[in-house]
């Protein structure tokens, strides 16, 4: 979670709050449209999904440690600034709106993503018949040939995969979400508001460059 100093101090020069929050609604709908954005939309449920329970278990260790409740840093800073009385707002894309967009070249993320799955495949192909014909004294190929761990790697590839496949595409989207937010942003400083921006470190290259072209002055904190 944020700092609280840092997030309380920050809380107090601005009137809003612009969050984080990249929509997952539709996928459903989206794979029945797009067969071949499976691997992309399974890994971003993957990587939510991966998110949430890592915030239920960090939550339940700060509960046996007798420490508040372990919040996510976007829902820890929104539960803040309301408590604090100022407007919050989520200012992101969704999947729906991305693939309608049409604002990346799909196929060439979804090649990165054959070539990735292909290569994971042959390795472990490669390793699981090195370790058959390959007598069993030696403990890297007792490993390879023991089926269990066989079994256990395929699973953990099932989540990496899709992971991958979707960090690439996030890469390739980042700018799009984040012009909706510079245009938010210049709406609410025209109005005479501070705002204040909650993103991860890859967004501040960008907002910061693009606001400045339009005369905003920012600040930037690192929490």
């Amino acid at each position: 979670m944020p700092r609280e100093d840092i997030i309380r101090e920050i809380l107090g020069r601005v009137d809003y709050v612009l969050l984080e929050g990249f929509s997952r609604v539709g996928w459903r709908s989206l794979i029945r449209k797009r067969p071949s954005a499976t691997l992309l939309i399974l890994g971003a449920l993957t990587y939510h999904f991966i998110l949430r329970m890592s915030t239920r278990i960090m939550d339940k260790w700060y509960r046996l440690k007798g420490r508040p409740s372990f919040r996510d840093d976007m829902s820890y800073v929104r539960d803040y600034a309301i408590r604090l009385g100022k407007k919050t707002e989520l200012v992101d894309a969704s999947l729906e709106e991305v693939f309608s967009a049409q604002i990346i070249n799909f196929k060439h993320i979804l090649r990165d993503c054959n070539i990735i799955t292909i290569t994971i495949i042959l390795i472990i192909t490669i390793l699981y018949t090195y370790a058959t014909l390959t007598p069993h004294s030696n403990p890297l190929v007792m490993l390879c040939s023991n089926t269990f761990f066989i079994t256990a790697l395929i699973l953990i590839l099932t989540l990496v995969i899709p992971i991958i496949c979707f960090t690439l595409f996030v890469q390739n989207i980042n700018e799009f979400r984040d012009a909706k937010v510079v245009k938010r942003t210049k709406e609410l400083v025209e109005m005479g508001y501070n705002v204040l921006i909650v993103r991860g470190e890859l967004h501040i290259k960008y907002l910061s460059s693009e606001l400045q072209k339009h005369s905003i002055v920012c600040e930037i904190y690192v929490t």
